[in-house]
């Protein structure tokens, strides 16, 4: 899944301008699921390290990209859900829904 501010990202955090437009990938290999950053502008944060190349992600981990902050949960069978607190912009989503 990539993470970044480019709307085709299966993490799209479009409203965070620290966040590049390719940011980070989190990927599955094998049975183990790995974070990667993409050479971003402000790097990529997992719980309150910065990473290098490829690193192994847990349940409860604490990813930050640029001013986002992302905590992974398993939940069997669930697709990923993204909620993104903006300035007091209202997303399209909230808009019309």
């Amino acid at each position: 899944m990539l993470i970044g501010r480019a709307e085709e990202s299966e993490i799209a955090l479009t409203l965070d301008r620290q966040v590049s437009r390719r940011h980070a990938v989190v990927e599955w290999v094998g049975d183990r699921l790995y974070l990667r950053d993409l050479s971003s502008t402000n790097g990529t944060m997992l719980n309150g390290a910065q990473i290098q190349g490829r690193v192994t992600l847990a349940e409860n981990d604490i990813v930050v990209v640029g001013r986002s902050v992302l905590q992974l949960v398993f939940y069997p069978e669930a697709s990923p859900k993204v909620y993104e607190l903006g300035g007091g912009e209202e997303t399209p989503e909230e808009a019309s829904g």
